[in-house]
C-alpha cells in the first residue's frame, strides 16, 4: 500500500504542474488499494489497477499446501482478504484481471527451501475458465463485466480500442468462445506451456473454450494451437 500511495500522490503532482500522467498500477492484491485509487481520481489522477486471477482464486491456504509453486510477487493473500478483492471486482472498481503468466519449468519450482525457487506460475490457459466458473457462475458477476475485465477494459487503457476488444464493425474479429453448458478439468500435462505444472490441478471448473480466433482466422479449435508462428503483429497504441 505505501508504494501504491507513493506512486499516487507523485502522479498528483506532477499532473498538477501541467504534466498529466496515465498510471496503471498493475498485480494490486490489497482491496484497499482500490478505494484509495477512486481518491485519487476525485483529484484528477488518471489512475487504473488491475489484479490477477490467481489472487482471486488461490491463498495462503493453497501455499501453505502446495508450497514453492504457489510462489509469487506479490504473495498470496490470506482467504479474507482474497473474499474482499472479489466485493472489489463486483462493485467494478477493478478496471482488469490479468495471469501474469510465469510458466516456469518444474526444475525452477521444485527447491525444498522455498527462496530458491523462481516467483510466478502459469495462468493463460486456465484463466477465462476461472473467471466465469469463480466470478460468473458462483458469485454472479455479470457477462457484460466479465467482457470488460477481459476484453474491452484492456483495449480502452491501452490504446488499443481501434483495433480491438469489441465486436464491432472495422475492428479485429478477436473471439474466444466459451461454451457454459461444459466443463474444463485442469491437467497440468496437457498444457501447451513449458511449465507441466498448475495450482489447479484435478479442479474442475464451469465452462470450456472451444474455440479463438485473431483476426477472423481460428488459432485455437478446442484441443490444439492451430496458428503459425509469425501470425501475430505489432500493434501501435492510439490515445484519444
Amino acid at each position: 500500500m505505501a508504494a501504491v500511495a507513493r506512486l499516487l500522490e507523485l502522479s498528483r503532482a506532477v499532473t498538477a504542474e501541467g504534466y498529466p500522467v496515465k498510471l496503471h498500477i498493475a498485480h494490486l492484491t490489497v482491496p484497499q488499494g482500490f478505494h484509495l485509487l477512486e481518491h485519487y481520481r476525485a483529484l484528477g489522477v488518471d489512475v487504473s489497477a488491475e489484479t490477477c486471477i490467481h489472487y482471486l482464486t488461490l491463498s495462503e491456504d493453497d501455499l501453505n499446501t502446495q508450497g514453492a509453486p504457489l510462489k509469487c510477487n506479490p504473495p498470496l493473500r490470506p482467504a479474507e482478504m482474497q473474499e474482499a478483492l472479489w466485493a472489489e471486482v463486483l462493485a467494478g472498481r477493478v478496471a482488469l484481471i490479468t495471469t501474469d503468466h510465469a510458466p516456469w519449468p518444474p526444475e525452477l519450482k521444485d527447491k525444498p527451501n522455498i527462496f530458491d525457487n523462481r516467483s510466478g506460475m502459469p495462468g493463460l490457459e486456465t484463466m477465462l475458465p476461472l473467471l466465469y466458473s469463480e466470478g460468473v457462475v458462483r458469485r454472479g458477476l455479470p457477462l457484460t463485466e466479465f467482457a470488460r475485465l477481459t476484453a474491452s477494459g484492456p483495449a480502452d487503457r491501452f490504446g488499443l480500442a481501434h483495433r480491438k476488444g469489441r465486436l464491432q464493425v472495422g475492428l479485429d474479429a478477436d473471439l474466444t468462445i466459451l461454451d457454459p453448458r461444459a466443463s474444463t478439468t485442469v491437467r497440468a500435462a496437457g498444457s501447451y506451456s513449458i511449465a507441466r505444472h498448475s495450482p489447479y490441478e484435478g479442479r474442475t471448473l464451469s465452462g470450456r473454450i472451444t474455440h479463438t480466433l485473431l483476426r477472423g482466422a481460428e488459432v485455437f479449435d478446442g484441443q490444439t494451437v492451430v496458428a503459425q508462428p509469425g501470425f501475430a503483429q505489432f500493434l501501435t497504441p492510439e490515445f484519444a
